[in-house]
């Protein structure tokens, strides 16, 4: 079903290209000991899958990345799960919120800046 959706729904994109892009940040995203991440990759990628299918599964999985970089901020900061659902908007939260986004940016320093923005403005193109 995926498969035939992404098919239908992103016919007129380069689905080979981005499937590849997204590999590559999936490949070199950091797979923490515990953390999401590293429960669900790899994707999940039967043989002969259709271009948009990997971009789907791999698009789901770089997800857990951010989840793991959002976790590993929120501890940096030495809050707990609980802790950070209760935090109130202010400079503790802005900060982890920072620093979520420079853990989560890592993998994509695998890619060119070109590259980046390909990513970037195809996936905009995708919704």
């Amino acid at each position: 079903m995926h498969a035939a959706t992404a098919e239908r729904v992103w016919a007129a994109h380069d689905l080979p290209g981005l499937a590849g892009l997204v590999d590559r940040v999936l490949q070199a995203a950091e797979r923490l000991p515990g953390g999401a991440l590293e429960l669900v990759a790899p994707p999940y990628e039967p043989e002969g899958a259709p271009p948009g299918l990997l971009l789907f599964n791999r698009l789901a999985v770089v997800r857990y990345h951010r989840a793991d970089a959002h976790a590993a901020a929120w501890r940096a900061a030495g809050l707990s799960a609980a802790g950070i659902v209760g935090l109130p908007d202010g400079p503790l939260r802005t900060g982890i919120e920072a620093e979520t986004n420079l853990r989560a940016s890592a993998p994509y320093g695998a890619l060119t800046a070109g590259e980046r923005e390909t990513l970037y403005d195809e996936l905009l193109k995708l919704v």
